[in-house]
């Protein structure tokens, strides 16, 4: 479960990173510089450029816990299902109680 969790965030962290490279995107992400002052704009800038930082530090292994708890939550709800939908076809009864005494007797 984990190569899978690592592999699907590795692909997700692939296509963030190639959309995050667009000029459009870029142009989106420091549009609002352009209604500040400019001591306000320039605190603006090393903000974003720490935030990019940060997120490029623990961003994949972030999507990897993220995917790890998904993929973990789906198997338990499947199991949980699973035992549910043998109990509604009567699978999962217990036997009679006749049928465990007959090597008790002697």
């Amino acid at each position: 479960m984990s190569a899978l969790a690592h592999w699907l965030a590795r692909l997700t962290w692939f296509w963030i990173l190639q959309l995050m490279r667009k000029p459009g995107m870029r142009r989106a992400q420091l549009m609002p510089m352009k209604w500040m002052r400019s001591e306000r704009a320039s605190k603006f800038y090393r903000s974003h450029v720490r935030q990019n930082m940060f997120a490029r530090k623990i961003g994949l292994r972030l999507l990897i816990v993220s995917y790890t708890f998904l993929l973990a939550s789906l198997i338990l709800q499947c199991a949980f299902q699973a035992v549910m939908f043998m109990n509604y076809k009567g699978w999962l009864s217990p036997t009679a109680l006749e049928n465990r005494r007959e090597f008790s007797e002697p």
